[in-house]
């Protein structure tokens, strides 16, 4: 017992000291910085890393550009503020994100249980504009039910050497790729490093429920960028997308229902109701509430002793906001498997291999004793 007692509490300690390691608080403040590329610009950052009392770590720089940046310590204990000073050069080549890596990773007491130590990491993001006229374009739309105005945004990056004379419009297509609608914006002036949010309401009060996409067009000098985004027009339509099909006989089943939501709002309180043709065996399910556009379960049980045939069907009725989606399905019982013959046929099996063995090892013992002989 008491040597028991021992492993229970060594095993104990050492989880201790595991999870001591695995949730140590770690952690950087801010987490990033962004800068845009200038000739010969000089400026500092600060960090603030976390760590635990006591905690040793070594401060590190890595990635892109560290050859242009110091850091004013190489080491903390505990928690600690790193400020990193970065001084660019006249030109950078290679245009885009560049990321500024600085660290502080914690060293190894030499008592830790396994090994597990920090690493904080915060980011300074240097931008370097392309040449000439440039630009990235991020387009987004949003759902709606049909009769509602659809949300739609245009953010602008300037990421050239030049500003930009923007002229955007908007493509809204049916789902048989027909143009129904184009809106315009006004020619905007976009200054290098800058950027410009662009924001407009699609007016769907003659629009159909269904899947609609949209293209954003965006022209400066001779260039064009086009982005592409879907967005769904809802009715209050809740659909039986798929169900349980087979069960077994004489027992309790359960019977699953999936409901999908064509809504752009919770529907709240969905349940179903199934009725046996031919019986008089009728259940409920619980109530779920189904977020919008998603597909959900809807569970009941129900009793199999009364059915007869091997082939029935079923009326599924889901009950939602006042309205009602039915439907009438084809169910069957699982084949039953014939436990008795599967045993027989193992039985039978496991007979012969033995018998296989007994005269092989009769026939090899024959030829050993032939041998000698």
């Amino acid at each position: 017992m008491i040597k028991k007692g021992f492993e229970i509490g060594f095993i104990f300690l050492f989880a201790l000291i595991v999870i001591s390691e695995v949730y140590a608080i770690v952690g950087v403040s801010p987490a990033s910085y962004t800068v845009n590329f200038e000739p010969n610009l000089e400026r500092t950052f600060s960090f603030g890393f976390i760590f635990d009392e006591g905690a040793e770590s070594e401060v590190y720089t890595a990635g892109a550009l560290t050859e242009y940046v110091t850091i004013n310590k190489e080491s903390l204990k505990g928690s600690g503020e790193v400020v990193a000073t970065l001084k660019l050069p006249e030109s950078i080549e290679q245009p885009g994100e560049h990321r500024i890596f600085i660290g502080a990773k914690q060293i190894p007491s030499g008592t830790a249980g396994i090994g597990i130590v920090g690493n904080a990491r915060g980011v300074i993001k240097v931008i370097v504009p392309y040449p000439g006229k440039y630009a990235e374009v991020i387009f987004e739309a949003s759902n709606a039910n049909a009769g509602e105005p659809v949300d739609f945004s245009v953010m602008i990056d300037n990421k050239g050497k030049e500003e930009l004379d923007v002229g955007v419009s908007i493509e809204i297509t049916d789902s048989s790729k027909e143009i129904t609608e184009t809106l315009d914006f006004e020619n905007i002036i976009i200054p290098i490093s800058g950027s410009e949010k662009l924001t407009r309401q699609l007016d769907t009060t003659n629009y159909k429920p269904g899947d609609y996409n949209a293209t954003a067009i965006v022209r400066y000098g001779k260039e064009s960028i086009e982005r592409e985004a879907v967005f769904r027009l809802g009715e209050l339509y809740v659909g039986i997308s798929n169900y349980s099909a087979e069960f077994e006989k004489n027992k309790i089943n359960k019977f699953e229902i999936e409901a999908e939501s064509f809504w752009n709002d919770v529907i709240n309180n969905l349940f179903a109701n199934i009725s046996i043709k031919g019986y008089n065996i009728e259940f409920l399910t619980p109530s779920i509430d189904l977020a919008p556009w998603t597909k959900s379960k809807l569970t009941g049980f129900f009793d199999t002793s009364e059915i007869k045939e091997e082939e029935f069907q079923a009326e599924i009725v889901l009950n939602y906001h006042g309205k009602t989606t039915s439907k009438i399905v084809n169910l069957k019982f699982r084949e039953e498997k014939d436990y008795k013959l599967y045993t027989l046929v193992g039985a039978s099996v496991a007979v012969v291999f033995v018998i296989i063995i007994i005269i092989f090892l009769i026939l090899w013992k024959k030829h050993k004793n032939g041998k000698k002989k």
